[in-house]
């Protein structure tokens, strides 16, 4: 990751098996990484579009900076004159407005990834987005858990999305003094200096456990929100900003083992929890509590059982903690399949 606009992009790929490919003309950066996750998330499930049924599949999603870039609109000002030739944002109208993307209101729309992608595979059935910070993705979980134990739906696909390597977004974080100047994130670390902006999606389908067995799927976790069960080990929200880690670091049992992912992924805003949720399923498939990666030597005042190697167990049950900058926080609790 590099500390410079894009320091955390992903890599350019093509979005494909789209049921209406034309309506990619009408995707976000953001909400390109929900597609992609989603029609894979289906896909890796054993469900076809074709064997759902739509008026018993739901879609919750999670998202986070909307709003317009200036990529949507500063070719049209660029040319826009006055009289004298001098740039003039009063003359926007007429040709100029031509150069302004004609689609930049649906692609700013918050929502915009979770409509395509209930478009995409025919889902009818309850839909939700949610915008809280790095807490959203918890709240569209604990969404799709409530459907399905009210029987309001048979298969939940929930999935995340999130780009915040923009120049606008760029500009945000460095105003607040966010921006890591080492380009490194290292959380809980002794020389933790901040955030590395990055982008990102995830999805999962869920579905009730019996329902999921009776059809022979391969269960992959069992996932609760808020679920107070003990941890094996915990997956902190480590933002690697250090007024922030020894805050949370006061909230967290020191017994149990603690990790966290940021160093890796850089800060994903919106798309955090449900990213970190699968890289969690991937550790307890793999019967590992991964390290914490960025950490060299704790900071002072952090009193974590922090993860540097080879925890010497075989991990069971994680919790995956996301905090808003508002103040909200969730628990994700992750049971191995």
């Amino acid at each position: 990751m590099r500390n410079e606009p894009g320091g955390g992009a992903i890599p350019t790929y093509e979005l494909t098996g789209l049921r209406a490919p034309k309506n990619q003309k009408f995707l976000s950066p953001s909400s390109r990484h929900l597609l992609w996750a989603g029609l894979q998330a289906v896909e890796h499930s054993g469900w076809r579009r074709e064997t759902l049924t739509p008026d018993r599949t739901a879609v919750f999603a999670a998202s986070g900076q909307a709003g317009l870039e200036p990529s949507f609109i500063f070719p049209g000002f660029k040319v826009a004159q006055d009289a004298q030739g001098v740039a003039d944002w009063a003359a926007i109208g007429g040709p100029p407005s031509r150069l302004i993307d004609p689609y930049f209101s649906l692609r700013a729309l918050a929502n915009s990834g979770l409509a395509l992608l209930a478009m995409d595979i025919g889902a009818r059935g309850p839909t939700n987005n949610f915008v809280q910070s790095d807490t959203a993705g918890a709240q569209a979980l604990d969404a799709a858990i409530g459907s399905l134990a009210d029987g309001l739906c048979d298969v939940a696909l929930c999935g995340t999305f999130e780009s915040l390597v923009t120049p606008a977004n760029e500009l945000n974080y460095r105003r607040m003094g966010l921006i890591s100047a080492s380009g490194r994130m290292r959380p809980f670390d002794r020389e933790a200096d901040g955030l590395v902006l990055g982008e990102g999606g995830a999805a999962l389908v869920l579905e009730r456990r019996a329902d999921a067995e009776s059809r022979g799927a391969v269960i992959l976790a069992g996932i609760s929100v808020n679920d107070e069960r003990p941890a094996d080990f915990m997956v902190a929200a480590g933002h690697g900003v250090p007024r922030m880690d020894i805050e949370e670091a006061t909230t967290i049992d020191p017994a149990v083992p603690c990790t966290a992912f940021k160093g890796a992924t850089g800060y994903l805003g919106a798309a955090t929890a449900l990213v970190e949720v699968v890289l969690t399923i991937a550790a307890l498939r793999r019967r590992v509590i991964p390290p914490v990666v960025g950490l060299s030597e704790p900071a002072e005042g952090i009193a974590l059982r922090l993860v540097r190697g080879d925890a010497g167990m075989v991990p069971v049950v994680a919790r995956c903690l996301s905090r808003s900058w508002m103040g909200e926080r969730a628990a994700i609790t992750v049971v191995a399949g």
